[in-house]
């Protein structure tokens, strides 16, 4: 860990701070226990600021979910399911162009795709506006969306600075403020420029007896590099906050996803 850098600050939890919220849970969320389903009324015990994504019914289990069987799965990712589309995904749509000479004055060809499907085809829209493309992109004088530079008005995100063609840069040319020119390192990472496993900005996984542990999960003091494990339970309430599901402390509930024939 020689010429490491300072630890990052703000990377420390104290066990027992921030309590866990005790007002009325949404969605039926369950009593502190370690078992049982997400019906019946109960405290939230949801981590302070955490979020339970999706919009599907708050589950445990599986056995949770909606009937029949099979149909839905309970999933701290849901996002990870929306986008099996089944059928939908065997036909692409048709293409009306393959280039802007196949459309009307005033129209360009772009690509469509089948929703939550990577199946691309072609069609005739209106021309771009100064207003009209991504937040990244530029109205060009065909009427198509592009990339703006960064060192052409386009500027750069928190935390990045304009440098285009360097090392590391995105397609704005925009790169990661270095850990060693003024950007702190998150909890549970220090700054370690130019070693293995460093983020952008040059920071790394830390000695978590340093660094310290986020909610929910434990420090391995035996542990060179890291060393942060998520907290096993079994029950409620020996997690920091939220839940104790299959054996692990989660931040919030599991959501209820459905599964595309």
């Amino acid at each position: 860990m020689a010429g490491g850098g300072s630890p990052g600050s703000g990377g420390s939890f104290v066990p027992g701070s921030g309590g866990a919220n005790t007002t009325g849970g949404a969605g039926g969320q369950v009593t502190q226990s370690g078992g049982g389903g997400a019906g019946g009324a109960g405290p939230d015990l949801s981590c302070p600021g955490a979020q339970r994504p999706g919009g599907g019914m708050a589950c445990r289990s599986n056995d949770d979910c909606p009937r029949p069987a099979g149909q839905y799965v309970c999933t701290s990712n849901p996002g990870a399911y929306t986008g099996l589309c089944g059928a939908r995904c065997t036909t692409p749509p048709p293409s009306q162009c393959n280039d802007d000479s196949g459309c009307a004055a005033g129209q360009i060809c772009v690509p469509t795709t089948v929703p939550c499907c990577d199946l691309i085809g072609h069609a005739c829209g209106p021309a771009c506006t100064a207003t009209s493309c991504a937040a990244t992109e530029r109205c060009n004088g065909a009427g198509h969306c592009e990339i703006n530079p960064c060192n052409e008005g386009y500027v750069c995100p928190a935390s990045t600075e304009c440098h285009p063609g360097a090392a590391g840069a995105d397609s704005n040319g925009c790169v990661p403020v270095s850990c060693m020119n003024g950007y702190t390192c998150p909890g549970e990472t220090i700054c370690f420029p130019g070693q293995p496993g460093v983020d952008g900005h040059g920071c790394g996984p830390g000695p978590c007896s340093v660094t310290g542990c986020r909610v929910n999960f434990v420090c391995q003091t035996s542990a060179i590099v890291g060393g942060c494990t998520p907290k096993t339970c079994a029950a409620d309430a020996d997690c920091d906050c939220g839940y104790c599901i299959s054996g692990t402390c989660s931040p919030t509930l599991y959501t209820c996803a459905f599964l595309p024939s």
